[in-house]
């Protein structure tokens, strides 16, 4: 009797295991789907957080005007012309991103365009020209400006933070361009030594029109122009930014309707840094607050 009651009990254990084992079984059944749906979004983000996408080697620099890229040899319509850049070139320096409170510095690698912690982002005309007959496509080649590169890749996070300065440090700006490396020793991106360099150059031709706005350091004085100020220009003119990251981080994009916001482009508006001159103040205002430059 005591056998039976033994078997009886051991029956009636394996029957309640195995109900629990049908109805956990029939759970996951059910929710299957969802279950799955869960998964992948799991790895996804996970592959996401750990892609290419969280790291930073090279930043390619775009040129864009109402939400669009420009691409070789489009031009832009503005004040009833169309306008096309002849040049478009600036300094940046001091390239370094905030991650967790703290500064971590770029270093660039060392070519014509770059070296150590500054670099000379420049379009041409005539380099557009050339990018339209080695591309396949001519009408879908973009503006072929420089990529950043960096000497090593570089771990980015969610509240990754790009800072850099348009504009050189005074302690390199009225060297003598003769005697520098690239991409210091560019004649078109030279004043002279007391003036120093421009920082942010952009022409533009219109239909009978031209428009000028350079960029550079203002009150600077030396007995001569062919002579280095020994102490600071009353107006440096360096314009800090700080972007936050967009998407991935991989580029960088100029919005040129946000810098030329708020002006009519003529001869009369352009700019060679007159500080007491409105077009001037408007293009100064801009540069520093609306979202010219957009780390995406």
């Amino acid at each position: 009797m005591a056998h039976l009651k033994i078997r009886f009990s051991k029956v009636f254990t394996y029957m309640i295991i195995s109900k629990v084992f049908l109805v956990s079984i029939h759970a996951i059944y059910k929710h299957f789907p969802t279950l799955v749906i869960l998964i992948g979004a799991i790895f996804a983000s996970g592959c996401s957080d750990w892609s290419t996408k969280n790291t930073l080697l090279d930043i390619r620099v775009e040129l864009w005007y109402e939400q669009q890229a420009l691409s070789c040899g489009q031009s832009i319509e503005r004040d009833r012309l169309n306008w096309g850049i002849d040049q478009l070139a600036f300094f940046i320096s001091d390239l370094h991103l905030v991650q967790s409170a703290k500064k971590l510095p770029l270093t660039l690698s060392i070519n014509e365009w770059q070296n150590d912690n500054l670099a000379l982002i420049r379009l041409a005309a005539a380099d557009c020209k050339q990018e339209k007959l080695e591309s396949e496509d001519n009408k879908e080649a973009l503006l072929p400006f420089q990529t950043l590169h960096l000497t090593q890749q570089v771990e980015l996070t969610q509240e990754s933070e790009l800072h850099f300065t348009i504009g050189l440090p005074f302690a390199v700006n009225h060297l003598n361009p003769l005697s520098q490396t690239s991409p210091l020793n560019m004649p078109s991106m030279f004043w002279s030594w007391r003036g120093g360099h421009k920082f942010f150059r952009l022409d533009m031709a219109g239909e009978g029109q031209a428009w000028t706005f350079h960029l550079g350091s203002t009150g600077c004085e030396s007995p001569s122009v062919m002579r280095s100020p020994q102490a600071a220009c009353v107006n440096p003119n360096t314009v800090p930014l700080s972007l936050v990251k967009r998407q991935d981080g991989q580029r960088i994009i100029i919005h040129i309707d946000k810098l030329l916001e708020g002006l009519e482009l003529n001869t009369k508006s352009s700019c060679l840094m007159q500080p007491d001159k409105t077009s001037c103040q408007q293009l100064m205002l801009n540069l520093a607050t609306n979202a010219v430059f957009e780390w995406r």
